[in-house]
């Protein structure tokens, strides 16, 4: 009779107690983990009473393990010609690199796509042929290597002046044709005349545009040469050599005017072209020159005597010269605002410049259209194939040239002039050119990140103690596989379409990389487990188990990246598309691929070859088979030192004291988060996008932070009549007036634009007439020869009817005013007078219109008896420049943009289409629709993994416990952007919308092992972070490992966002995930998966799966061990040794006990569980005391009384072990073969009752003859 069973003992032993073998089977995966090892069996404890649970979720997990474990088996079948198929699948992708584009120009990059201002930016390309003109001008700026010094001294500007002239004299040779900066600069408007001579002495005297500091000084000169002296008939008798440093316009032309005069030869004409230049100067403002400013250094000799310092010979004020700006030689149309030309100003109290930090000058460029059309019909290029790409070919070759000279000069060695300066140039030439150098791929530090990888997968995976079960090699081949599958998608990328930029190269293969490595290590670790001895089942077991992990982290962090492709950023988009493509072409292989070469690990390990070194000999012990159990379950053991570091530390965090400090700190990162979302601030840096260490960047970075000066233009459209609306056109310009950071002219205003100058020409050339018509130089039907120039224009002008088919009517000259007095341009003639205005005025080029389309050209002379005007065709783009200055800050620039905005909006509203152009609605549009967007993606994000996450987990509960704590990592990634002083921008936002996604693949898993644990909440916690813990470290260091090499990155936006923004992620998601998600799971964790009736920290012992054979069936079939068919019953002899026969026919039939300790079979099976996933564990044998055997053969094992020993054991604890082995000898003998089949059975009952134990070994040996 037994004895009562002792409740006091425990069930289940403890983790940190010596585990006996049946002891270790009993707490494997099987007892304590069953529907994530097997969800059949966990179905069929619930079938059968033994177990409640949520069957609607483990039948859908038994549904995904068994396509998982068809998977794996097909795998395991055909390993070899997987492997073959994918290197040549992902070698015909890796073709695809052949067609790659790369993008490098920093508007195809930054600009913002799919909404207005990609309109606004394809209507201007459409008129001007680009779509900014600031982009078109060489600038360069010079700063102090000392911050804390001022550059307002003579020597900083003659260092200045030096540097700019050395570098515009700069050839470039191309197309056969030498071209110099006089052929591609931006030139002031000038008169034309009938006599050709006339203008070609203009051509060579008028200088380029420049705007520059040194125009407050004689010294400005300097720069405007002529470069060639022009014949100027009794002029250079006089005066000599003409230049612009001993120039005096008025003068000469005064001069001139005289000899005119005074020469009997000289004709009416002669006479009326010296009036023209004479009119010409008077309105542009030309008067002195340079020869009555001061002298930077008065002791020069060719300082004018008229230099107001040339005599004192002191230094002049330079600070108070540049105050309020400098004047050009026009200076009526050449005033630089001080804003423009000085940078980092300290004022006085009477506004005048004490302090400066940086000096600039622009170089005002031709943009390639312009070039284009400018020699288009002239003979210098009619043989060099002119076209609109050689016209930017030069263009481009000029300024990188430029920019060469300049760090050349700063280069030269033992050159003590510009120590103490940075002179750096900038044009959006040089600058595309950077980003092209530095968007190439940097093959040594991707491969020194492969190797990385490699040696540290090698080391975690390698066992130094048993180097045959170690699985280095297959963990560093699938390093190899993941850069193969990621150069392939890198081809489909191409393929597809997709250009690739600077994250293509430095940044999109090292994420991908970095998360697929993650996957590898979930995989190994799933087998590195060897309990299972049907080693030919254990690739499909893998993917059983593992399988629908690996799916779930790459399906969730694909779609974390594609839901940033909502961002309208170009490179962004990019990034975040190719992102998913590289995430999917890697998941692919993790999941086809990768199980393949574990295939052929594991036949690697059957036959006892080393692991790396699988070529070299090594030899071999044969055990005894319990020996060999025991030999693997303490291989199957962790290291001891990680699996103490690992139980200490869930012992720590399960402690009381630190549930209560893991709550607060919860808390506390909460609202500190909360701050954080609530204070950050939204920031965009140019330099950010421009490589370290170059000009560029240096320039952009001063001229951002000691300038704060911009150049933009409100834009105005067609599909509006101008002629009618010219009140309206005014009222839109003077609405500008309002918007702050605008700058004013001396008297408080704006400065004029286009249509103003338009009306105060016409003004003065009404009131030449009227004085012509009053003197009776003109009447009503001609002009006589005494009527001015003028006059004899506006008489034209009034006979316009602005009719194509009756354009002149006489009558009108005395009915009609070209101005009226509201001062509204006679709308009729409006176009005709635009002809005449655009082609007879200086003030038409100095108004930065760019009139669209161009104004008939029509040049009038008083000789010309012609009276027809051609008419203009409407205008379809007109510009209203603008300069802005003082925003330094994100949140400056984007108040003025949003008032711009605003402004143009309601002007819109009153019918005036309209939109503003410059470089602050380029870059930094972004941010007025980037919270919209950053919540539409997050919402779509929050979303699509909420789905999978149900799938994944089949729990509506648990899913929802896991986006909040992604939504609590994404607020965390606020806090952590105030600490590294990371603004708010596009770029952040890939990460922040990412992080819903990333942070998941670790919650997730834990989660699951919580779930699929059976005990209690602490202990299915501390289930679940014994497994998932090795993982998420090694996960997390393999991507910290990756993203050290950005580091290195020359792009601040690469190192700033996704170097520390995403290594402070993975920290973040480290601390989460092992610290505060198991505080939720303590407080608000659900109820398991599957809940045990019988036992509290496992299941009821499942019997075996054994298969009834009939003898009579079954005689001459072949038996099949291991899916393979060995031999047939009768004739024939195969030699099986140490083969499980737990699937096959059994020798003896056990019954299914409830004890926690059952059958030797159970026992095997608690760690060689296999089941295909499509047959739950629902038929099983009884027992039978006289089970027969074929051919009587089968020695007789009924002497022992299993059925008594049930009985008996009802009331103790009993171990049945049974150990089964086949051995097969086939015998060949010619045509014959023989066959031997010796099976043997050790079997092992232990009987534990009151204090007492009995023991029974029995040996049962049955040979077949």
């Amino acid at each position: 009779m037994g004895l009562p069973i002792n409740d006091s003992i425990p069930r289940v032993p403890e983790p940190h107690s010596e585990l006996t073998i049946e002891d270790e089977k009993l707490y494997s995966d099987l007892y304590i983990r069953t529907s994530w090892f097997d969800a059949a069996l966990a179905l069929d404890q619930i079938e059968k009473g033994k177990a409640d649970g949520r069957r609607t979720s483990i039948y859908l997990r038994h549904l995904f393990q068994s396509h998982f474990f068809k998977i794996g088996r097909s795998i395991d079948k055909h390993a070899g010609i997987i492997i073959f198929m994918a290197a040549l699948i992902l070698g015909t992708f890796c073709v695809g690199l052949k067609s790659v584009i790369i993008h490098s120009n920093v508007n195809q990059l930054w600009l913002e796509v799919g909404g207005s201002l990609e309109q606004e930016l394809a209507y201007t390309d459409k008129y001007l042929g680009y779509i900014d003109t600031s982009t078109n001008n060489q600038l360069l700026i010079q700063t102090l290597k000392n911050e804390d010094a001022t550059i307002l001294y003579d020597q900083a500007l003659l260092s200045h002046l030096k540097v700019v002239k050395q570098a515009l004299g700069v050839e470039v040779f191309i197309g056969e044709v030498t071209w110099t900066l006089k052929d591609l600069c931006q030139l002031p408007s000038s008169p034309r005349f009938d006599e050709h001579f006339m203008e070609q002495i203009l051509e060579i005297v008028i200088p380029c545009a420049i705007i520059t500091p040194l125009d407050c000084f004689w010294e400005g000169s300097k720069l405007l040469g002529p470069d060639r002296d022009p014949h100027i008939p009794m002029i250079n008798e006089k005066y000599g050599t003409i230049s612009w440093q001993s120039l005096d316009p008025a003068r000469l032309l005064e001069d001139a005017s005289k000899s005119f005069h005074t020469e009997d030869k000289s004709s009416k004409s002669d006479q009326g072209m010296i009036a023209k230049v004479e009119q010409y100067m008077k309105q542009a403002g030309i008067t002195t020159g340079y020869i009555k400013k001061p002298c930077l250094n008065p002791f020069d000799p060719q300082c004018p005597a008229s230099s107001p310092n040339k005599r004192s010979r002191q230094t002049p004020d330079i600070g108070a010269a540049l105050s309020g700006g400098c004047y050009g030689y026009a200076m009526n149309f050449m005033h630089w605002p001080e804003e423009l030309i000085v940078g980092g100003a300290e004022k006085n109290a009477t506004n005048h410049i004490k302090k400066a930090k940086a000096l600039q000058t622009v170089i005002q460029l031709m943009s390639e259209q312009e070039l284009y059309d400018h020699w288009h019909d002239n003979y210098k290029t009619h043989y060099a194939g002119w076209s609109l790409k050689k016209a930017k070919e030069v263009l481009n070759a000029w300024q990188e040239k430029f920019s060469n000279e300049v760090r050349k000069i700063m280069r030269e060695e033992g050159n003590t002039t510009y120590s103490a300066y940075d002179f750096n140039a900038f044009s959006s030439t040089t600058l595309n050119n950077s980003l092209r150098a530095h968007s190439k791929p940097d093959f040594l530090h991707l491969s020194i990140c492969v190797i990385i990888i490699m040696v540290y997968t090698g080391l975690v995976l390698y066992r130094f103690g048993d180097p045959v079960n170690g699985q280095s090699g297959v963990g560093m081949f699938g390093i190899l596989l993941l850069c193969a599958s990621t150069a392939a998608g890198l081809g489909v990328c191409s393929l597809l379409g997709l250009a690739f930029n600077v994250s293509t190269t430095q940044v999109v293969p090292l994420i991908a990389l970095g998360l697929a490595v993650d996957q590898i290590f979930i995989l190994t670790h799933g087998y590195d487990s060897r309990r299972n001895s049907n080693e030919q089942m254990h690739t499909a077991q893998i993917m059983k188990k593992y399988g629908l992990s690996v799916l779930f982290n790459g399906a969730s962090t694909a779609s974390a990246f594609l839901g940033a492709a909502l961002l309208p950023i170009p490179i962004l988009r990019t990034f975040a598309l190719q992102a998913t493509i590289l995430i999917t072409v890697n998941l692919f292989a993790i999941l086809f691929v990768f199980p393949a070469f574990i295939t052929l690990d594991l036949r690697r390990r059957r036959s006892s070859h080393m692991d790396i070194f699988c070529c070299l000999p090594t030899f071999t012990k044969v055990h005894h088979p319990i020996e060999t159990v025991n030999n693997d379950s303490l291989l199957n053991k962790p290291k001891k030192c990680q699996k103490l570091t690992i139980k200490l530390y869930i012992d720590l965090i399960l402690n009381g004291k630190m549930k209560a400090l893991g709550i607060f700190t919860i808390l506390v990162i909460f609202v500190c988060s909360t701050y954080a979302t609530i204070k950050l601030q939204d920031g965009f840096e140019l330099t950010d996008l421009i490589p370290k260490n170059t000009s560029e960047h240096n320039f952009i970075s001063a001229q951002s932070n000691l300038f704060g000066f911009y150049n933009i233009y409100a834009v105005t459209q067609g599909n509006f009549e101008y002629p009618q609306n010219q009140k309206l056109l005014r009222e839109y310009h003077e609405a500008f007036i309002r918007v702050p950071y605008i700058i004013k002219n001396d008297n408080g205003g704006l400065p004029d634009f286009w249509l103003n100058q338009f009306r105060d020409w016409l003004k003065n050339l009404q009131n030449a007439f009227d004085r012509d018509y009053k003197s009776g130089a003109i009447s009503k039907e001609r002009w006589y020869a005494n009527a001015s120039a003028d006059g004899i224009l506006a008489f034209k002008l009034l006979a316009q009817t602005g009719h194509v088919d009756n354009p002149i009517d006489k009558s009108l000259i005395t009915h009609n005013r070209l101005v009226n007095s509201d001062g509204i341009i006679n709308p009729k003639a409006f176009y005709n007078y635009l002809s005449a205005w655009a082609w007879n005025d200086a003030a038409y080029g100095a108004s930065q219109s760019n009139l669209r389309p161009s104004p008939r050209m029509w040049i009038h002379s008083p000789k010309d008896k012609h009276m027809e005007i051609p008419k203009s065709a409407p205008l379809s783009y007109t510009q209203l420049p603008f300069y802005l200055h003082g925003l330094y800050t994100t949140k400056d620039i984007k108040n003025v943009i949003e008032e711009i905005r605003e402004l143009c909006t309601k002007f819109n509203a009153r019918g005036l289409p309209n939109y503003p152009s410059g470089i602050p609605f380029l870059y930094w549009a972004q941010y007025f629709n980037l919270h919209v967007l950053i919540g539409l993606a997050l919402a779509g994000s929050i979303l699509v993994t909420f789905v999978l996450s149900i799938i994944f987990l089949q729990s509506v509960s648990a899913s929802i416990l896991v986006i909040l704590n992604a939504i609590f990592v994404f607020a965390q990634l606020f806090g952590v952007m105030l600490v590294l002083d990371v603004k708010l921008s596009a770029i952040a936002a890939v990460i922040l919308i990412a992080s819903i996604g990333l942070s998941i693949c670790f919650t997730a898993n834990i989660t699951l092992g919580f779930l699929t644990s059976i005990g209690n909440r602490e202990r299915r916690l501390r289930l679940a972070l014994e497994h998932t813990i090795p993982y998420i470290l090694h996960s997390i260091t393999t991507s910290i490992l990756i993203l050290l090499i950005l580091y290195f990155s020359p792009f601040e936006f690469i190192v700033k966002h996704f170097f520390y923004l995403l290594i402070s992620f993975w920290l973040v998601c480290a601390v989460n995930s092992l610290f505060h998600f198991p505080m939720l799971l303590l407080l608000f964790g659900m109820r398991p998966e599957l809940v045990p009736y019988q036992h509290q920290n496992r299941i009821s012992t499942p019997s075996p799966q054994l298969k009834s054979i009939n003898s009579s069936k079954s005689s001459g079939k072949a038996i099949t061990l291991h899916n393979k068919r060995t031999c047939r019953k009768k004739s024939h002899h195969c030699h099986v040794k140490n083969t499980n026969l737990n699937n096959e026919q059994s020798l003896t039939t056990i019954t299914e006990e409830p004890s926690w300790q059952s059958s030797a079979s159970s026992l095997s099976n608690a760690s060689g569980y296999i089941s295909d996933g499509n047959k739950s564990n629902r038929n099983f044998t009884r027992v039978h005391n006289n089970t027969k055997q074929d051919n009587s053969n089968t020695a007789n094992v009924n002497s022992i009384n299993i059925d008594a020993a049930t009985a008996a054991a009802q009331q103790a604890f009993k171990s049945i072990i049974v150990q089964p082995e086949v051995t097969v000898e086939t015998h060949h003998n010619g045509n014959q073969q023989n066959t031997k089949v010796t099976a043997t059975a050790n079997i092992k009952l232990e009987f534990t009752t009151g204090g007492s134990g009995s023991g029974s070994d029995s040996d049962v040996k049955k040979e077949n003859c």
